[in-house]
């Protein structure tokens, strides 16, 4: 729960990758600190599912912030086409 606002704000500014590069530190992170043993290996199956839980969520996380600044992209230009059009009909 504690690196989920971080891989939020990283997708939401950044996009895709930068949603995805703070997921995988944010999952070392947590194997690292939070884990029992402290290191980077999981031996208890129950882990292991809980960080691969939280890596799909981040992996949605990214993949959805990234729709959503190409569906935003795509509405600029469309306006910015209609705006242009508009004007050329306002000239004729």
């Amino acid at each position: 729960m504690q690196f989920y606002p971080a891989i939020i704000i990283a997708a939401w500014y950044g996009g895709l990758g930068p949603g995805l590069l703070t997921t995988a530190i944010s999952t070392a992170a947590a194997m690292y600190f939070f884990l029992p043993p402290s290191g980077l290996w999981v031996n208890d199956p129950s882990e292991v599912l809980s960080l691969a839980m939280f890596i799909a969520t981040g992996l949605v996380i990214s993949f959805l912030n990234e729709r959503l600044h190409r569906s935003q992209e795509a509405e600029r230009a469309a306006a910015a086409a209609a705006t242009i059009r508009a004007e050329r009909l306002d000239r004729s």
